[in-house]
């Protein structure tokens, strides 16, 4: 079984930085926070995408012999998918020979595993030098819903700027880690 990696296989990156599990405590969401912004400052001529596929075991196979892969940095791995217990992020140019690779891979995925991939929650996002025709025709090919931001690792992945109302989520969850104690001072955290 060579061919099937852990989620907790994934090795740490020096490009990133020690540990990084700093966003969200997940190990990898570093990493989605710099494929999200090499999705926004990217010229490339195809563009990019960004497929999370939805899928009930923590094994998947490799895609070997093909290239799908991006680089954040120029002096940095060449990365193609993460993966956190039953997702899978793929990223790679928006184009036909990827396309094609990602295909023949799921296709392995569903004889080898018996596992189906969920369509309905599986997700396609698209970087924004990729036209809009091409992004269509992708994500109908793949049969994935086409959206322009998500969730992984509890990071949010968007091709916008990010707002005060995207992080609510976060200020809720460091609100209820904070002593009650805090509360006494007006609720102000940094003893102001």
């Amino acid at each position: 079984m060579e061919d099937a990696v852990l989620a907790n296989d994934l090795q740490e990156l020096p490009f990133v930085g020690a540990n990084h599990k700093w966003c969200n405590n997940q190990p990898g969401a570093a990493l989605v926070l710099e494929i999200m912004h090499k999705f926004k400052v990217s010229t490339a001529r195809s563009g990019f995408m960004a497929i999370k596929i939805d899928r009930a075991q923590a094994y998947d196979k490799m895609l070997q012999g093909h290239s799908i892969d991006i680089s954040l940095s120029p002096a940095g791995p060449r990365i193609s998918h993460l993966f956190y217990v039953d997702d899978i992020l793929l990223v790679g140019d928006a184009s036909l020979t990827a396309l094609g690779a990602i295909w023949s891979t799921l296709e392995d995925y569903y004889k080898w595993m018996g596992q189906c991939i969920n369509s309905s929650k599986s997700i396609v996002v698209f970087s924004k030098a990729t036209t809009s025709w091409k992004a269509d025709w992708i994500a109908r090919s793949l049969g994935f819903r086409r959206v322009t931001e998500m969730l992984y690792l509890g990071v949010k992945f968007a091709m916008r700027k990010l707002r005060g109302a995207d992080f609510s989520d976060l200020l809720i969850r460091i609100q209820s880690k904070v002593p009650s104690g805090e509360e006494e001072r007006g609720g102000h955290i940094c003893g102001e």
